[in-house]
């Protein structure tokens, strides 16, 4: 019986099977990244590729209500100059996606989450680097008293979901893991909330109460809400929050009360 040959196979494309590592030597060791030289063998040829080694990483998407995100401002030295960003970070040895996001929520905005969501991941620079990004929503925040990371410098920006998508198209907000995020978190506040499994962490469309445990939304209130409202359920002012220090929003006024 004749073996099936994959797509790749019958355009005469290399597959991961054909690709054999002849030589790897480490060239440098960061406090995060290794760069790795290899010679690789693939279909009788020889080819040299440099590979940055990565942990991974998180980017958050928090929502300070359905329609405001909080983003970050901050001088990034490979560009040099700002950049305009949500939240994100690199994951610690052994550390999970989820226990990282909840940190660095906490250190680059001081604030912290009720509810969580693991919206998909992705690799914003397969081409050189094995880096994957996972991608969170965080809603219901809660300001927490938490000391700043010192090496970095960092300014708090909340824009409108109208505002940011204005941003990406000015050419205002150009981080490719932000842009992808909002594209991510816009899906899926369409789709409305969802509940996962009991102790889901890993999973999808999973959220935690503010001592870890799975919380259920009342349907009877949301229910009593719209009918109140002739079937539509009624706005609710954003929750109280405090203004950060550090904040340099030039949105806000104009956005929060839109």
């Amino acid at each position: 019986m004749a073996q099936r040959r994959t797509p790749a196979a019958r355009a005469g494309l290399p597959v991961m099977g054909d690709v054999r590592v002849v030589q790897r030597r480490l060239i440098y060791r960061g406090r995060v990244i290794r760069l790795v030289r290899e010679v690789l063998a693939v279909q009788g040829r020889r080819m040299i590729r440099e590979t940055v080694r990565h942990p991974g990483a998180v980017v958050i998407v928090p929502m300070v209500d359905r329609s405001h995100m909080v983003f970050v401002r901050q001088y990034r030295r490979a560009v040099g100059r700002e950049l305009l960003e949500l939240p994100a970070g690199t994951l610690s040895a052994g550390e999970r996606p989820a226990h990282c996001a909840r940190r660095e929520l906490q250190e680059e905005i001081g604030w912290r989450a009720r509810r969580w969501r693991r919206l998909g991941q992705f690799y914003p620079a397969p081409g050189f680097t094995s880096e994957q990004m996972t991608v969170f929503l965080a809603q219901d925040l809660q300001p927490v008293s938490a000391p700043p990371d010192p090496d970095e410098l960092i300014h708090l920006v909340v824009l409108s979901l109208r505002a940011a998508l204005r941003s990406i198209q000015t050419g205002r907000l150009q981080d490719a893991k932000s842009i992808i995020a909002i594209f991510f978190a816009l899906e899926a506040l369409k789709q409305g909330p969802q509940v996962g499994r009991r102790g889901g962490s890993g999973g999808h469309g999973w959220r935690v109460t503010r001592q870890g445990g799975p919380a259920r939304r009342s349907r009877r209130r949301r229910a009593c809400g719209a009918a109140r409202t002739g079937g539509e359920t009624p706005r609710q002012d954003p929750p109280q929050r405090r203004r950060p220090a550090n904040s340099s929003c030039d949105d806000w006024a104009t956005c929060v009360h839109c």
